[in-house]
Order: structure tokens, then C-alpha cells, then sequence
């Protein structure tokens, strides 16, 4: 068990790294397709649901009225960022949840990962971004390379966004992380996602 997470663990340094350097190089492309906005977000919600529960947590998921159903962007970032902010945001909460709100904003998706844990002080919160960077809680917790948030702001400025981040030590933290977007087209989706529709 320990061999299997140690070369999990291995993998995702490496896998880390080598977006790194991709990012530098400027070798990261944008891969924009149309997709179900509402589909990746139940997708995480289902996905973090058990350890959420394992550690008596609660998993919020709010979606403003207006948010596109389809939208064309490059959905593997957008997984990706959210599974690094969701994934921080469990780790470092003890007690009470974590809420992922999405609204939109002229052509920008708008989503906020809150969290009710440890949080991060003033000083912190610039470097946290920084490659090799962690809070002082992440140093202390298992796993990470400490390139997550880096990487993950990165992939936020490529597609015509950011992530910035409010914290109070002791109370929690908000991550804000937008992303342009054009309205998706139905028939640019492949025939399973488009069967998905309609059921």
C-alpha cells in the first residue's frame, strides 16, 4: 500500500514538474471545446463527495441562475484547476466544509473555492503562488510539490483569467479563479455529450 502512494506520489512530482516547465517554455496550448458547465461541476461534486464525508465535512455546490449551460473553453484545465483548489481546500479543513460557488460575469466564468479551515497569513498568501511555494500548513501536511497553485494560476492567466486569494488564519480561505469562455455550441459536442441533453 505505502509502494503504490509513494509511486502515486512520485508521479504526480513528476507530472507537476514537467507542466512547469511546459508553462515556461510557453509549450501549454489551449485545447478549447464545447461542454456541459453543469456536468464538470456535478463530475467534482461526486468526486470529492466520499472524502468529504470521511472527514464530516460538508460539500456545498452553488450555481447562479444565469450560468451557461454550454460552454466552449478548455475543459481539462478547468478540471485540473479545480481539482488542485477543492483538493487544497479539503485538505487543510478540519471542521465545517467547503463551498464552490460559480456565477458568471460578462465573458468570464467566476468561481470561488471557500473553505472553513486553517487559512493562510497576510505575508503568505503572495508566495503561495510562486513555484516550490507552500503555507506553512502545506509543509506540514502529506504530499504536494508545492507546484499545485503555481501551476494552477498559470493555466488561469492562459485562458484569459486569474486566481487570487483572500484568507484569515484560523478561519478559512476564499480562492477566486475566472477563465473567458465563448457560449459552447451543442453541435460541436460529440454524440455521447449531446445524447446527455436530452435524456
Amino acid at each position: 500500500h505505502s509502494i503504490n502512494k509513494s509511486g502515486e506520489h512520485l508521479i504526480s512530482l513528476i507530472n507537476d514538474i514537467l507542466d512547469m516547465s511546459k508553462i515556461e517554455a510557453g509549450k501549454i496550448k489551449l485545447q478549447n471545446d464545447s461542454f456541459k458547465l453543469h456536468s464538470l461541476l456535478e463530475e467534482l461534486n461526486e468526486m470529492f463527495r466520499y472524502t468529504v464525508e470521511q472527514k464530516g465535512l460538508s460539500f456545498t455546490l452553488e450555481q447562479s441562475q444565469d450560468l451557461p449551460n454550454v460552454v466552449k473553453a478548455d475543459q481539462g484545465k478547468i478540471r485540473q484547476i479545480l481539482l488542485n483548489l477543492i483538493g487544497n481546500a479539503i485538505k487543510f479543513t478540519d471542521t465545517g466544509g467547503i463551498t464552490l460557488s460559480v456565477g458568471v460575469k460578462e465573458h468570464h466564468i467566476q468561481v470561488v473555492v471557500s473553505d472553513t479551515g486553517h487559512g493562510i497569513s497576510e505575508d503568505e498568501t503572495a508566495s503561495i503562488f510562486e513555484p516550490f511555494e507552500q503555507a506553512d500548513k502545506g509543509k506540514h501536511a502529506t504530499g504536494g510539490t508545492g507546484l499545485g497553485l503555481a501551476i494552477s494560476k498559470e493555466m488561469a492567466n492562459l485562458m484569459g483569467g486569474d486566481i487570487i486569494v483572500e484568507s484569515t488564519l484560523g478561519k478559512g480561505s476564499h480562492f477566486h479563479f475566472s477563465f473567458q469562455f465563448e457560449q459552447g455550441r451543442i453541435s460541436e459536442m460529440d454524440m455521447d455529450k449531446r445524447a446527455e441533453l436530452y435524456e
